[in-house]
């Protein structure tokens, strides 16, 4: 036999005999991808906050939350000068809104319930002889948002009042609608606050959709219903993926997404300008007229 060959064999069967060293594991490979700027914005950290949420609401959206172009003494030293009832009842009216404003930007409890005492006592005299259901409806809900933001004990019978009385206002109708639905959370009745939401759904882009999709998804997880709870969130968050969904809508969709925990979508799979969260499918389905039509499923 050739000597290199005998080497050759006697390394083998020296192989064979000895104990073996596991091969070293290969390193990872990890796909390289394009480096992508650190996503700064924030998760939103603090409880949500129903009142401030409707206080920013009704401020864009109800005419009683528009301070009058008259002060005070002015329409207070005018009103006791006509003769006139229509003209009167609108003098009122504005102090009414005077008065409301005072008292919600009140910081001291003494001076939001004089304000209170106040406007209430102008809506009593703007109701005289009143036979405009507007005027009497836009009367009841002042007290209604009062009694509701100053945690009175008979915000819930107000509220409830107001319901069944004056339905000639779609607007505060569906503020009154929130305000119930969140005196029912208040008082754990999740049943009859997800029936109220549930009436507040129906433009996916309107602010008060977004409201309630989170709510109701909320009321779910506070009752451990972990399926329902995840499906809402994850719907609420869908409905800021639209291009023109508002601001209001998106930051409900931005707490949504923080309350699931799930991982920021990868910039290079977005649409650019789009929330951290949507997928570039998640945006692109809202330029289908069918799926925007439709509310996405509870």
């Amino acid at each position: 036999m050739v000597p290199s060959a005998v080497a050759f064999l006697a390394g083998c069967v020296h192989s064979a005999d000895a104990p073996t060293t596991p091969a070293p594991t290969p390193p990872e490979v990890v796909e390289r991808v394009d480096a992508e700027p650190e996503d700064t914005s924030e998760a939103p950290t603090s409880i949500f906050d129903a009142r401030a949420f409707a206080r920013s609401y009704v401020s864009t959206r109800v005419s009683l939350f528009t301070p009058s172009a008259s002060p005070r003494e002015a329409l207070e030293r005018s009103v006791r000068g006509v003769r006139n009832a229509t003209t009167r009842r609108t003098i009122r009216r504005a102090l009414v809104i005077v008065h409301l404003l005072a008292a919600d930007a009140a910081t001291e409890p003494s001076a939001r319930e004089e304000e209170r005492r106040a406007m209430q006592r102008e809506a009593r005299l703007a109701l005289r002889g009143n036979r405009d259901p507007q005027l009497a409806a836009e009367m009841a809900f002042v007290d209604v948002w009062l009694a509701w933001t100053s945690n009175t004990l008979d915000a819930a019978r107000k509220a409830e009042a107001f319901a069944t009385r004056h339905v000639v206002d779609h607007e505060l109708t569906r503020v009154v609608t929130l305000i119930r639905a969140e005196l029912s959370l208040d008082h754990e009745s999740d049943v009859r606050a997800r029936e109220l939401l549930s009436t507040l759904r129906g433009d996916i882009r309107d602010p008060l959709h977004a409201y309630a999709s989170y709510e109701i998804a909320r009321s779910y997880c506070e009752d451990a219903e972990d399926e329902r709870c995840n499906a809402g969130l994850r719907e609420t968050r869908l409905l800021g993926c639209a291009p023109d969904a508002g601001p209001e809508t998106r930051a409900f969709a931005e707490r949504a997404f923080a309350d699931l925990r799930e991982p920021v979508v990868p910039r290079r799979e977005r649409v650019r300008g789009a929330p951290r969260y949507c997928s570039r499918a998640a945006s692109e389905m809202f330029g289908d007229p069918d799926v925007v039509a439709r509310t996405p499923p509870t």
